[in-house]
């Protein structure tokens, strides 16, 4: 169809290369047609666009039509010719692929398992399965990530263009990691919780210097500055699901089995420690928590779930019944912002009182009523804006809960679970990647893994955990600022002493 991946490799000829490149990407942007379902803009007119390669495959069950694959320097499209009379055109056969979304998949397993230090051979095949050649071919078996994600088999004719084809996909995708300078990732732990030992939460403490990981075994202590050294674990509770810290009052939160109880911090990880701490329980009927900061104070609130409704409690404040189910819970400067099955609520500390953030006298909000299963996950303030992030998009809207720039609005590829804010950036993150958005060029990357949960977010790092190569559970670092200079930062930090306890209630938990 194109033969711009041959005349590429004729480096004595460069600029007539570049010019059939363009010429190339100029033709099919004119030519190429979708499916209103399947439509996408592949900015293929864009300047540094690369048509990479294509080849011939066929389709399963002894079809006699063929299908292009074109790979180009940022996604894969399968296409083929359709004539409409006296005109020529060409049809896009499935929703194009974007290659760092892209896997390649064995019968019934994915090649190899996704981890952050694999992530450069993600596209290896063992040799097994350049055995498995069926009456329609050799197949190439590709997986595609995403809400929007599906599967797909075709067959090269014989392995050499199989393995060339698949080689050339490796290499442009190595290319675009290769392009991603704007963050760095450190393991902080691997190879250590086995079997069934899962990382629930993360909390950090010391300044940064150490994490405390709340896990169904118990509490660990790991330490960040010496990488490399065996957590240690601190306390023998059974399903931890969440760990927190009252700095201002010196203590350790752990929520397990749906009681919240608080420990000392003085000493934390010593031997002594361990043998005489005496906890005291908070609450014994507590989903999950939040602290957070209102008027200068460090607050604890208490989230319970039922099937259709949620009491919340406020620590020196007071205790609420609302009529629906909370997610998340958000400290403004003077209210607490629920995320909950109806939207995003505010809830006055003083007098309890529910007002929805968005004002739906804004025209430009029509449209989420009518999208039931859009659940609203993350409000973040920028300035005096908010950020709002649903499980499907993400949009700002002013202190008056009126939409800003309604033509601004991020859809994201995934499924988001949580999210995570570093100026200029947001990350979503769903089980099988994580979504990188740059809210001012809108630049988009993603990070592939397996299982991932967000443990710990802030402007400088966000801390995530995913399914290692054995199976195992794994924490990963990834700083947008450079992980090695915020390491030798860190480094010469002396050990901060623990705040000194202020007065007020929370004394006595």
């Amino acid at each position: 169809m194109f033969t711009a991946g041959r005349s590429l490799g004729r480096r004595n000829q460069p600029e007539s290369a570049r010019a059939r490149n363009q010429f190339n990407l100029q033709l099919l942007h004119e030519k190429l047609r979708f499916r209103p379902r399947d439509r996408v803009d592949l900015k293929l007119t864009d300047n540094g666009r690369e048509l990479v390669g294509e080849i011939q495959l066929g389709k399963p069950a002894k079809k006699q039509q063929k299908i292009t694959a074109i790979l180009f320097d940022h996604t894969l499209l399968f296409v083929y010719s359709k004539r409409k009379g006296k005109n020529q055109y060409i049809k896009a056969y499935r929703r194009p692929m974007t290659l760092q979304l892209l896997v390649i998949l064995e019968v019934g397993k994915v090649i190899p398992s996704w981890t952050i230090t694999q992530l450069s051979s993600i596209l290896c095949w063992p040799s097994g399965i350049r055995e498995t050649k069926t009456e329609e071919g050799l197949p190439i078996m590709l997986r595609c990530l995403g809400k929007a994600g599906y599967d797909l088999t075709l067959y090269a004719t014989n392995l050499a263009a199989r393995d060339r084809w698949l080689g050339l996909i490796e290499k442009a995708q190595r290319r675009l990691r290769a392009r991603a300078d704007f963050f760095t990732t450190a393991i902080l732990s691997s190879n250590i919780f086995e079997g069934m030992w899962r990382i629930n939460s993360l909390t950090p403490y010391d300044g940064g210097r150490v994490y405390l990981l709340g896990t169904n075994s118990g509490v660990y202590l790991v330490d960040y500055i010496n990488g490399g050294q065996i957590p240690k674990r601190v306390l023998a509770v059974a399903n931890v699901a969440q760990v927190g810290i009252l700095k201002e009052y010196r203590l350790l939160l752990v929520l397990s089995d749906a009681t919240l109880t608080s420990y000392p911090l003085l000493a934390l990880g010593s031997d002594e420690w361990t043998s005489t701490v005496t906890p005291k329980v908070i609450h014994n009927q507590c989903n999950f928590f939040k602290t957070g900061s209102f008027l200068g104070r460090q607050m604890l609130c208490c989230v319970r779930n039922s099937a259709i409704s949620t009491t919340i409690e406020v620590f020196e404040f007071d205790k609420g019944y609302f009529p629906f189910r909370v997610s998340s819970v958000k400290f403004l400067r003077t209210k607490l912002c629920l995320s909950c099955d109806n939207g995003f609520e505010t809830l006055s500390l003083e007098t309890f009182e529910l007002q929805s953030l968005l004002d739906q006298a804004d025209p430009s909000l029509d449209f989420l009523p009518q999208k039931k299963k859009i659940m609203p996950i993350h409000i973040e303030s920028l300035d005096e804006d908010f950020l709002l992030n649903y499980s499907e998009f993400s949009f700002f809207i002013d202190r008056n809960g009126w939409r800003m720039q309604p033509e601004w609005l991020i859809d994201w590829e995934g499924v988001p679970q949580s999210f995570g804010i570093s100026r200029p950036w947001i990350l979503a993150f769903e089980p099988n990647f994580i979504e990188f958005r740059n809210i001012e060029n809108k630049v988009v990357h993603y990070l592939a893994n397996k299982n991932i949960r967000m443990l710990h977010s802030s402007p400088n790092e966000m801390i995530f955990a995913h399914q290692g190569r054995e199976g195992e559970d794994s924490v990963t670092v990834i700083n947008l600022y450079g992980y090695n200079r915020l390491r030798e930062m860190l480094s010469y930090i002396p050990i901060c002493g623990v705040p000194v306890m202020s007065s007020g209630t929370l004394e006595s938990l």
